[in-house]
């Protein structure tokens, strides 16, 4: 709450090269956690591109980004109904994304109900463990479309995939 409460209300901004200094003075150690703290601050604020920046120091200063990095930005992004920017950030990413950041996007497709690309999504993340949860989402979003045999599609694989990791 500190982090967020001096972005917010005082218009906290510090040149990209003194934010490790700040950070230092502040007593917060310049690790992963720490920058994430800030970018999620900043997103609250609504200053995604603030965010960026940060984003970019986390790599000069060797620190990530990391998946959680990417989750926090994609949420907000989401949060902002800024759909298209959260999907190219999640092209984009530099490290793994996490069935986390898959399920944010599902989300975000079904939401907006480009039902195409969270199917597309599903794809790219049914090899990493998708959630039940996740499955339920999007058949609803579906069946709602009127598209059964999407559904009865995508159960087939999943049951197939849930056989591979019992059997694996």
């Amino acid at each position: 709450m500190l982090m967020i409460r001096i972005v917010h209300h005082h218009q906290f901004a510090i040149p990209e090269k003194k934010l490790d200094q700040a950070l230092e003075f502040f007593g917060f150690p310049l690790e992963a956690p720490t920058y994430n703290a800030l970018i999620g601050a900043y997103c609250w604020s609504k200053r995604v591109e603030e965010a960026f920046k940060i984003v970019e120091e986390m790599r000069v200063n060797g620190v990530g980004p990391n998946a959680r990095t990417y989750d926090v930005i994609l949420h907000h992004l989401v949060r902002m109904q800024r759909t298209k920017e959260a999907y190219e950030v999640y092209q984009k990413m530099s490290c793994e994304p996490t069935v986390s950041t898959y399920e944010i996007l599902v989300r975000m497709f079904c939401y907006v109900e480009r039902l195409d690309m969270a199917v597309k999504v599903w794809d790219e993340m049914k090899g990493k463990g998708a959630p039940g949860h996740m499955f339920s989402r999007l058949k609803e979003a579906l069946l709602d479309d009127g598209r059964k045999e999407k559904v009865v599609e995508l159960a087939v694989k999943m049951d197939r995939l849930r056989k591979t990791q019992l059997l694996g």
